[in-house]
C-alpha cells in the first residue's frame, strides 16, 4: 500500500469523483491522494486557516469551498466532489506535473519552494515507494532534498 491507510481508504471516493477518462490512471490517483495526504493526513475533519479550511482537500471558505457550510466542506463526498474534478482539469492543464497540478488547482497561493507544495510532493514521493526518478522530480520541483 503506497499511502497510509487512512489516505489509501478514500481511494475509491476519488475514482467515484475523477472524470471517466482519469478513472484508474494511476498518476492522477496519485496527485489526488498525495494531495489529500498533505492536506489532512485523510482526516475528513481537518481543519486549517484558522478554521477557514476543513475536509480532506482542505477546502477553503473563500475558495473551492465557497458557497457551502462546515458541514458540507467536511463531508468526504461532498469535499471530494469539488477538489477532484478541479485537480482532474490542473492535471490535464499542467501535463500531470505533481507540483503545479496541486497549486493550480488547490492552492494558487503557494510557491514552488514553499512549505505547501515541498508537503505535497513529500507525500506524492512516498506514494510511488521513492523511488530515484521521483526523487529527482520532487528536487526539482522543492530546490531541496527529500533523502532516501
Amino acid at each position: 500500500m503506497p499511502f497510509s491507510a487512512q489516505v489509501e481508504r478514500w481511494r475509491d471516493l476519488v475514482r467515484r469523483h475523477a472524470p471517466p477518462d482519469l478513472r484508474g490512471d494511476a498518476g492522477f490517483e496519485r496527485i489526488v491522494l498525495a494531495t489529500l495526504a498533505a492536506e489532512s493526513a485523510g482526516n475528513p475533519q481537518a481543519v486549517g486557516d484558522q478554521g477557514a479550511s476543513v475536509g480532506l482537500f482542505q477546502l477553503h471558505e473563500r475558495g473551492l469551498g465557497s458557497g457551502l457550510s462546515r458541514e458540507q466542506r467536511t463531508d468526504p463526498d461532498t469535499n471530494a466532489s469539488r477538489a477532484v474534478p478541479q485537480l482532474a482539469e490542473a492535471y490535464r492543464r499542467t501535463g500531470g506535473d505533481p507540483a503545479r497540478t496541486y497549486v493550480l488547482a488547490i492552492n494558487p497561493g503557494a510557491t514552488p519552494d514553499g512549505p505547501q507544495v515541498r508537503s505535497v510532493m513529500a507525500a506524492y514521493s512516498q506514494g510511488a515507494g521513492g523511488g530515484p526518478k521521483v526523487r529527482m522530480s520532487v528536487q526539482a520541483q522543492t530546490g531541496g532534498d527529500v533523502g532516501d
